[in-house]
Parts: C-alpha cells; sequence; structure tokens
C-alpha cells in the first residue's frame, strides 16, 4: 500500500469516527494520515476538530494553521480556526479569520453563524446582523434548528440597533 492510499484510508476512518462523536479514535487516525502524508491539509484539518472537540485548542489550532499553510485557500481550516480563535476569547483574530474564510467561500454557512457571533461579542450590531443574514442566506436544510434560533436574534439584534439610534 502506497503511502498516500495508507493516508487516504486512515483519514476515512478518522472521518467516521468524527461524525461517531468518537474524537479520541478520530484523533489516533488523522495522526496516522499525516504520518504517512505531512502534505495532507484536510487531514489537518479534521485532526484540528477533533483535538478541538476534546478541548485542546492550542493543539487545534497549530493543525488549522498548518492545513492552510499546505493549502492557502483552504477556506475550511480558516472557519474552523476562526471558531477555535473565537472559543478562546481572541474575538479580534477570529473575525480575521472568519473574514477571510467566507472572502474565499462564501457559502460557508458556519463561518457567518460564528462571525455574528463575534460582532456580537464586540458590539458591532450592524456587522452581527449581516453576518446572521448571510447565514439565514447559505444554512443548509438541516439547520432547522438553528435558522430559528438565529432569526430570532437577528430581530433581537435589529431592536436593540433601533434603540441605539434613536437614543440621543
Amino acid at each position: 500500500m502506497t503511502e498516500k492510499n495508507e493516508a487516504m484510508e486512515r483519514f476515512e476512518a478518522g472521518n467516521r469516527h468524527l461524525s461517531e462523536s468518537r474524537y479520541e479514535e478520530a484523533m489516533e487516525e488523522f495522526v496516522a494520515a499525516v504520518k504517512a502524508d505531512d502534505e495532507f491539509s484536510e487531514a489537518h484539518n479534521n485532526l484540528g476538530l477533533a483535538l478541538f472537540y476534546q478541548g485542546r485548542v492550542e493543539e487545534a489550532i497549530a493543525e488549522f494553521r498548518k492545513a492552510f499553510s499546505i493549502e492557502p485557500e483552504f477556506a475550511m481550516a480558516h472557519a474552523n480556526l476562526g471558531l477555535a480563535l473565537l472559543n478562546g476569547h481572541l474575538t479580534d483574530d477570529a473575525i480575521e479569520e472568519l473574514g477571510r474564510a467566507v472572502g474565499m467561500d462564501a457559502g460557508l454557512s458556519e463561518a457567518y453563524y460564528n462571525l455574528g457571533i463575534a460582532y456580537s461579542r464586540k458590539g458591532l450590531i450592524n456587522e452581527a446582523i449581516t453576518a446572521y443574514e448571510s447565514f439565514l442566506e447559505n444554512a443548509p436544510e438541516h439547520y432547522n434548528n438553528y435558522i430559528e434560533g438565529v432569526q430570532k436574534i437577528v430581530a433581537q439584534l435589529k431592536l436593540k440597533a433601533a434603540d441605539k439610534e434613536s437614543t440621543p
């Protein structure tokens, strides 16, 4: 078996574990995948996810950065880095990465959602509204349980923005 084939087999096994929320097993498979092919950007990205879901944020950040150092236009790696930075309360850095991600792939609904959270944390209401509305435009149907909640958030933010405008 070639190293590329082994890397792909381990990557696919890692994805199965990741989809089942078996993060330790996923991590082991992704580590094996990147050992077989260190230039496998998707494996670095998904290793970052497995680490992130285990609370190992600093290690996850390193893997996301490795993923887009290999493939600079890897929008999902930038989006995942943005999420990790947001989780670490590095809001300005998160905004930068999430903005980079949606600039590369305007259909990344999760990145818009996280961008909405980041802008809200910064008190940037209009930017948060725009980000959440972009989420709503791009969200796949299986996000139905999020869509209703985001619609409520947007309505609340619009009321807040109107209050700010009417206050002298």
